[in-house]
């Protein structure tokens, strides 16, 4: 066991190397498995940092063979190159063609979407897998000058016109570089990809272009080194550093700067220029300014450092404020510049040249490697780079962490390095391994605990799984003798990461992520970018684990953070049937795991070739994967089947959702489409041309969706659901169609009846007199025929007194009420026209005779006493008054009985107490229809004179 220990603490240090006070280290991470048919010499690579994917494209900028099925292939008459993607560790994702334009720049965002910049301005976005998501444009104004540089970072793109050339004279020639642009080029950026709207920089001033240029043409003259085009670096399709262009710049991301901002550092001439959307500041390094240009301009991953290399072979590194140069670098011994300049994570600059490599430090101390395979590519990452060697190996290089150095320096004698040491003697069964653990407890109280985070700490940075498991065992041979305020969850959080983050670096799953990277992208951000692999098992198990470890639902904000929240976002509004969202998302847990998983399945079989699986057997195969989680909702995957075109099978999914919130939306969609802003009519002909075989009436038809939706809204008990169903066919549907569905559903009915009356009268009767539904457009006529107030009221009681009573006492009654009975004449005539309504056709032509016979007694009398009253109220009134005329010509005009009419002057008379018109009536009778005895009893119930009772 001793043995072994001191091996795996052999190899720990084995490839250290130390630069300045600090030791660096190039970690074996992949063997590429890049396929015998993939040709590595002529591509174009880019690579997502943070373990992220590798596009792959056949480089336009070099003359090299074409072969089929490698690096393009015949399309329509023409060769395309096609674009690959592969995961970190070379394994294939998917295949395109690439059917745009030249391609200017391109890199990967931090949803992990790969943006490809083409020289018009157009910007295309793909998939981990080479499906095209969508793309946009960064406008007419960009489209017209063409886009000479471009840089993808973060969340977004900054692109750099060309110079705007003035037009040229017939026949006049002159040199490019003589010739003045009547505009400089500009910068543009979109700050977010998700939602793009370009913003035109500031840009530096045409003095310091015009400055720039003229020094370049006399370095050029005198033959300087830097001048001219560098050995080994591909300039002939355009780019950055030619006249009237910037030599270089670098994208400094809002979360990094004070103005929260997008802003850009470039390099024109001797000055470096900071841009933003409000100003531009130009700042003169000494170092450059001497050196008059540099050929690269790199930003550090926290943005604190600016590094330079000079045209004079110098590299220099400046504060984030641009005013303190902190180290100065003179390459020696290279025959031309570098090919790219990273940092590493923030603690040094790495300078590549194809086949070699110099590291500088924090304090200008450096080391040297060369490589026996050209450095493919370097991805930098928030704590180092990884470096792709040709087509074999890929490498993380990075600064130790510092607890590894305590734990594994070579003659350490610190605790943690004692505590390595006692556990090794305790395997050995060595009594020595307690006299070890006593000397740290003597070295101070704290310092136990502190061995035993260190060794956990190591254990979480170290990419060996057997060293790994030997630092946690020797941090668990400590932990029962430090204080009780030692963290409990410390070992038991770190321990689910290291599971976590070996079973994402396998090969097969190729995301190669420290614990400083995961710790930078969160947990629920990693769910998110296993779910962008399809990695759907191992985004379940990692899902399902996340509330177990401490801190594991955190999504980190700022920094890595930020870069891998837009994948989580982008997940999550997957997974809720929705588009784009905003930049931090939420946490990634098992139900939206399922969720994406059955959306890809959908996709799948929608997309594959041959016959197409059944809706049913996909939706129960489905289903039965999802049973395990009962609060997964399922109108996210219906919406997604919609989307896709699977209509029957989003029907199918919706039987299973059990919120009506979520599930009658859905359904008014699936039956009526989105709204047509051209109104009814075009929403109309939109859906029938759209929907026409489910307008058949079969399964799934139109009528039948209706009628669900409307169904699920009325048993939820939401008016507002209701209401939404209600109005959304009424937008898309004909008239008589969307009677037909409400007129079933009584309180659906009620609640739209309601709202009419209440809101729009006309748009009552108009929909039901287009419906035809029989004696309906008549009742909805008669309750619009009265006032507001009165509407509301009972048209059966015909009792709307009340309601004139406001407008009586402001105007007079009599037109209102003429105009009414016009009205009610009009609704008369309407009830006419079916056989069922021709009681209310007569009740409502009598009631319009009443109304004007009243205007008339009323004119008569100079009294406003009858308008508004029944027939009955009516003769009660005119008797009173004495106008036994005007009640005899309604009695004939209205067919009151003579009994009837009887009743009530009796009545009227004996409650007026006139008793000597009571005996006047009874004496003018010649026929009794009701007798003697009613008179009596009148003259009793209100009191008759005792001789008038006798008699």
């Amino acid at each position: 066991m001793a043995d072994l220990m001191a091996q795996l603490k052999t190899q720990a240090v084995g490839e250290w190397e130390m630069v300045g006070e600090c030791f660096f280290t190039r970690e074996p991470l992949y063997d590429m498995s890049w396929g015998d048919d993939f040709e590595l010499e002529d591509k174009r690579l880019t690579c997502a940092p943070f373990g992220g994917p590798i596009a792959a494209i056949r480089d336009e900028r070099r003359t090299v063979l074409v072969t089929h099925g490698s690096s393009a292939v015949a399309a329509g008459g023409g060769l395309k190159p096609l674009l690959r993607t592969f995961t970190s560790a070379g394994e294939s994702l998917g295949a395109c063609l690439w059917e745009g334009g030249r391609l200017v720049a391109w890199g990967w965002t931090e949803e992990q979407q790969l943006a490809i910049v083409e020289a018009t301005g157009k910007v295309s976005l793909f998939s981990p897998f080479a499906e095209k998501i969508r793309e946009f444009s960064f406008g007419a104004v960009v489209e017209k000058d063409g886009v000479a540089a471009a840089e993808v970072y973060g969340s977004g793109v900054v692109v750099v016109t060309e110079p705007r050339q003035p037009a040229a004279p017939p026949g006049a020639a002159a040199a490019a570089a003589d010739v003045t642009p009547s505009e400089c080029c500009e910068i543009w950026v979109v700050s977010n990809v998700r939602d793009p709207k370009p913003i035109r920089l500031k840009s530096p001033s045409k003095e310091a272009y015009r400055a720039a240029a003229a020094a370049a043409a006399a370095a050029a003259g005198t033959g300087a080194r830097g001048s001219g085009p560098l050995p080994g670096v591909i300039t002939g399709l355009g780019g950055l550093g030619r006249p009237w262009l910037p030599q270089c710049l670098a994208v400094l991301d809002p979360r990094v700067t004070l103005s929260r901002g997008v802003e850009v550092l470039a390099v024109v001439g001797g000055s470096l220029w900071q841009l933003d959307e409000a100003s531009a500041t130009d700042h003169y390094p000494l170092a450059l300014r001497a050196a008059g240009s540099a050929v690269h301009l790199a930003v550090s991953p926290d943005g604190s450092f600016i590094a330079l290399y000079t045209s004079d072979d110098r590299l220099l590194v400046l504060s984030a404020d641009l005013n303190r140069q902190l180290t100065e670098f003179e390459t020696r011994g290279a025959d031309f510049a570098p090919t790219g300049l990273y940092w590493v994570g923030s603690d040094a600059v790495l300078l590549t040249w194809p086949d070699a490599a110099v590291l500088v430090g924090a304090f200008g101390d450096s080391v040297q490697w060369s490589f026996s395979e050209d450095l493919t590519a370097v991805i930098p990452e928030v704590d180092g780079c990884r470096l792709i060697m040709g087509r074999t190996a890929q490498q993380l290089l990075r600064k130790v962490p510092e607890s590894c150095v305590e734990v594994f320096r070579p003659g350490a004698t610190g605790p943690a390095a004692q505590l390595w040491d006692a556990r090794t003697l305790y395997d050995d069964q060595n009594p020595r391994c307690d006299r070890i653990l006593r000397s740290i407890q003597d070295l101070s109280p704290a310092s136990l605990s502190a061995a035993v985070a260190t060794c956990i700490q190591a254990a979480g940075h170290d990419l060996n799984p057997v060293r790994q498991r030997a630092l946690m065992r020797a941090a668990a041979y400590g932990r029962p003798f430090c204080p009780p305020d030692f963290p409990r969850q410390l070992m038991y959080g770190v321990a689910c990461r290291l599971r976590i983050l070996n079973a994402a670096r396998d090969p097969r799953v190729g995301l190669p992520l420290t614990m400083t990277q995961l710790e930078a992208l969160s947990l629920p951000v990693l769910v998110a970018r296993l779910i962008s692999y399809r990695q759907w098992l191992l985004a379940y198990r990692v899902a399902e684990v996340l509330k177990n470890i401490p801190g594991g639902l955190a999504v980190a904000v700022g920094g890595g953070g930020g870069s891998g929240g837009g994948a989580a976002t982008a997940a999550a509004s997957a997974a809720s049937g929705g588009g784009d969202g905003a930049a931090t998302g939420p946490p990634m847990g098992q139900e939206q795991v399922l969720v994406q998983w059955a959306c890809a399945k959908i996709s799948a079989a929608s997309a594959a070739s041959g016959s197409p699986v059944d809706d049913e057997q996909l939706k129960d195969a489905i289903v039965a994967k999802l049973k395990c989680c009962p609060s997964v909702r399922y109108a996210p995957l219906a919406a997604h089947a919609l989307a896709v075109g699977r209509r029957r099978l989003a029907l199918r999914l919706l039987e299973e959702e059990r919120s009506a919130a979520q599930q009658v939306p859905l359904l008014l969609s699936l039956a009526v489409g989105p709204w047509v802003s051209g109104g009814r009519s075009a929403a109309a002909a939109t859906l029938r041309s759209s929907t026409t075989d489910a307008e058949e009436g079969g399964e799934g038809g139109r009528e039948e969706v209706l009628q669900r939706a409307l169904r699920k809204a009325v048993e939820s008990g939401d008016t507002d659901l209701v209401y939404l169903v209600l109005f959304g066919m009424y937008r898309a549907c004909s008239l008589p169609e969307f009677w037909h569905v409400v007129a079933q559903r009584p309180l659906a009915r009620n609640l739209f009846i309601r709202y009419c009356k209440a809101k729009e009268p006309e748009l009552l009767e108009t929909i039901l007199t287009a419906a035809a539904a029989g004696g309906s457009p008549a009742a909805a006529a008669a309750a619009a025929a009265f006032p507001p107030s009165a509407a509301a009221a009972e048209l059966s009681g015909l009792q709307f007194r009340a309601a004139l009573a406001a407008e009586e006492q402001q105007t007079d009654p009599a037109p209102a009420a003429t105009k009414l009975a016009s009205t009610l004449a009009d609704v008369a005539q309407k009830y006419g026209q079916s056989k069922e309504c021709a009681f209310q056709s007569k009740a409502v032509a009598e009631m319009g005779s009443l109304l004007r016979e009243q205007v008339k007694l009323e004119r008569e009398t100079g009294q406003r006493l009858f308008v508004g009253l029944s027939l009955v109220d009516t003769l009660r009134t005119a008797i009173r008054l004495g106008h036994h005329k005007a009640a005899t010509a309604l009695k004939k005009q209205f067919s009151v009985t003579d009994r009837r009419l009887t009743w009530i002057k009796v009545r009227t008379l004996a409650e007026a107490r006139d008793w000597e018109s009571l005996e006047g009536f009874a004496t003018e009778l010649r026929r009794n229809p009701i007798g003697w005895e009613p008179f009596v009893e009148a003259a009793k119930k209100w009191n008759a004179p005792q001789d008038y009772t006798a008699r």
